[in-house]
Parts: structure tokens; sequence; C-alpha cells
């Protein structure tokens, strides 16, 4: 499938899909919770069924009514799964699984797409397993493709890799059921924001974690406690793409669903935006409104507390009157796709002078152009490739929007209720 985009004038409100990233640790914590809990206004995307797909493989028990879960938990002791999980598209999945995986005394195997077997890392988490004594297999090792785990891990003295939150996040919350406290020891601490979430959901079901700079956590063991209901907010991440289409054509957008109290870490990128000249603030009702009052100037950014802004920061900086430095994104490459090399790629394509770094991109104020462009089968990059060719000149044809079902399915028709001028072909 591809959409083809005429420049639009970009105005009207939206009401922002739930976070992702609430969705599914919100899964993971109420399936090793003791009893139930009821979870209202979860994504509906493939990666939240992965997700339940995989918790129900470890013995958890899911209802699924509409975009409401019921999960009730295994008190902490999963079983060993009969079969092999399919986390499709979803590193998430995969790393929060793995967390289940080590608790149990059996094999679990894991499947996933051409993405997550070539380019998600999870060597770190791996690598702590193996000085556990576990046994593991990578994708590449295996002769029937599976990445395998095979043991338990340990309480005790761990050391890991940190510059992908991720998998530093599932071994704090596998450290919280082991039969102890454990001291962990993270290497280059990145994307902390994220591992702060992690945190604040261990600090509400009662877990003990405390750090030292990022750089040592303390996590008490032996965790139990009762299941719980919550309302999952909207994701901030998501709702910066709408955002960027009313600031670089000239609009107005009104965003609803968004928790102003969140501790999601994209909620930082909208600071960016303001610091590049953006009004953006919520209401009494709690909606957030954007428009850009002035004109858009370039910023200097470490964005490794909000590295999933890269591509839309990255077309907006091309808006923008001085030039942007985006940095400390270098993790950005091992996300869905190269998101620092395809952006240079693409947006080079609309005419963007950009310049390609190891760790972020260079970009100087361009006049954009329409043109042929593909998304990578990123929904990150669809959606900021879609916010591009609404201010370029010309129309341009972008490859691959079926991604936006990952975060944002309605997207399309909600962008289209906001002015965007879209076509869509099959």
């Amino acid at each position: 499938m591809h959409c083809i985009i005429e420049p639009s004038v970009v105005s009207g409100e939206v009401y922002i899909p739930p976070s992702k990233s609430e969705t599914m640790r919100a899964i993971i914590f109420a399936a090793m919770a003791r009893g139930t809990s009821h979870i209202q206004n979860i994504l509906l995307s493939p990666d939240t069924f992965a997700m339940l797909e995989g918790v129900e493989a470890f013995g958890a028990k899911i209802k699924l009514d509409g975009n409401c879960v019921q999960i009730e938990g295994v008190a902490g002791k999963p079983t060993c799964p009969d079969k092999v999980i399919d986390v499709g598209n979803s590193g998430l999945a995969l790393r929060f699984l793995l967390s289940l995986a080590s608790l149990v005394k059996g094999e679990v195997f894991f499947t996933g797409d051409t993405s997550i077997k070539t380019r998600r890392p999870v060597k770190p988490l791996l690598d702590v397993y193996k000085k556990a004594g576990m046994k593991t297999k990578t994708f590449a090792e295996s002769k029937d493709g599976y990445l395998s785990i095979k043991g338990r891990l340990v309480a005790g003295s761990m050391m890991i890799e940190g510059e992908d939150s991720q998998p530093v996040s599932s071994l704090l919350f596998s450290a919280a059921f082991l039969e102890g406290p454990s001291e962990i020891y993270v290497i280059q601490a990145g994307e902390k924001p994220f591992v702060d979430l992690t945190m604040h959901w261990l600090e509400s079901v009662g877990i003990g974690v405390h750090h030292d700079d990022y750089q040592v956590f303390e996590v008490d063991g032996r965790a139990s406690y009762p299941g719980f209901s919550l309302t999952i907010g909207g994701d901030y991440s998501t709702a910066l793409f709408p955002l960027a289409g009313a600031l670089v054509t000239g609009g107005k957008m009104v965003v609803h669903g968004l928790d102003p109290e969140s501790k999601q870490g994209d909620r930082k990128a909208l600071d960016i935006f303001r610091d590049m000249g953006a009004k953006i603030a919520f209401r009494e009702d709690k909606a957030l409104v954007g428009h850009l009052p002035g004109k858009l100037y370039g910023v200097d950014v470490d964005i490794n507390h909000c590295i999933d802004v890269l591509p839309i920061l990255s077309v907006v900086a091309t808006f923008a009157h001085t030039r942007t430095l985006i940095k400390g994104a270098e993790i950005a490459r091992w996300k869905e796709s190269n998101r620092i090399a395809v952006m240079v790629e693409q947006l080079s394509e609309m005419g963007a002078r950009v310049e390609e770094k190891q760790d972020g991109i260079l970009i100087y104020p361009s006049s954009l152009l329409g043109a042929h462009l593909s998304g990578m089968e990123d929904h990150r990059v669809v959606m900021s490739l879609m916010v591009a060719a609404a201010g370029a000149s010309g129309k341009s044809m972008i490859e691959g929007p079926e991604a936006l079902v990952k975060t944002y399915p309605t997207g399309i028709y909600d962008f289209m209720r906001c002015g965007w001028k879209i076509e869509l072909k099959k």
C-alpha cells in the first residue's frame, strides 16, 4: 500500500491513542500480580496482542473486551510455555517476556519478524543470563531460527550494558521476583526516562527499587502484590505527529487524551518544540493545544532522553530558520529501522540539506519538494514523512502507511479529518 499526499494546512482536534509503553507495562505487571487486574483503554495494536498472547503462554488468564482487558495473574510464579512465543515486530514484548522466561525452569523459545531477528538488540540480557549459568541461543545461533533461554536467574550482583533502556527495564522486573535482593550495575546508562517509567511501575505496586545515578540499582526481591485497576493515558510520542503537522503548515492542533501528569519520557519532546518557537500548553480541560505564533528556530539537542522523537524532529527542523543538531541518538539505528540513516536518505530525496552523524543528524533550513518516499515499514518514519509531505511543495508518494497500525491505528483517518490531503492506494 502507498499514499499520495499533497501540500496541506493541518488544523483540528484529535483523540490520541493510548500509550504503547504504558499498555505493555500494565500487561506484564498484571500478569505477575496476585488475583485479577482490570486495565482500560489499552492500545489495540499488534504489539499489544503479542504481549497478551505471550503472558498467556506463561500462565496468565486473559479476557479482552474491546479496549479493556481483564488479566488473572500468576502471583509471581509463571509457568513454562508449551509453545514458541511469537513477538511479531515488538522489541518491548521480546525484552519483557524474556524477563518471565528467566523465572521458569524449562527452556523457552521466541520468534519474531525479520526486524526482531536482525535489528533489535537482546545481547545485553543474554550476556547477563549466561553469566548466571543459564543456557542461551540467539536467532543466528539456533538451527531452527529461534531465540531461546533455559535455566533460572538467581538473585545477587549483575552487570548489564544499558545504552538501550529496554534490557535494563526487563532485568529490573526480573530481579523483583528473585529469592532475595539484587544489585544491578549498568554500563553506559541511556534512555533514562524509560527506566524511570519502569521504576515508577515497580514502586506503584510496592516493589523496592533504588538507584545511584542510574549506574547501580538495588532491587528488593520476593515481590508480591495484588491485582490493580487503571486506565491507560494517551501516548505523548504519537501526539507529536499531529502537533508537528500543525507547526510546519501554519495550523493549530488540539490533542485530547493525554495525562498532564504522565511519567512518559517522550513528553520531554514538547519542551524541544517549545524551544524551537512553538506555543504548546494544556487547557483547563486537559486538552493540549499547539501552534506556531512566529518562526521556527533550530536547536542543538541531545535526545537520548526521548529517542523516538528523532524522525519527527528531523522533519520539523527542515522548516526552521536556523540549523539544528540532533545528537545522543545512536541507539536510534537499532529501532524498527536505522532511523538516522533512513531520515537522512528520505529527507535528501525531498531536497533537504542534511548530514548524517554517528549519533544523530545535522539539519539545515530547507525547502522540501514532493518526492517518492519509503517508510521502511517503520511507523514513526512513515508518520514523520507524512508531516514532511504536508509541508512540502508538490505531491509526495509514501510507501507503507499500513505501518501506522503499530501505534496509531486510526492515524491516517485522523490526519485526513485535520486537513491532510491524503489519497490511499493499494
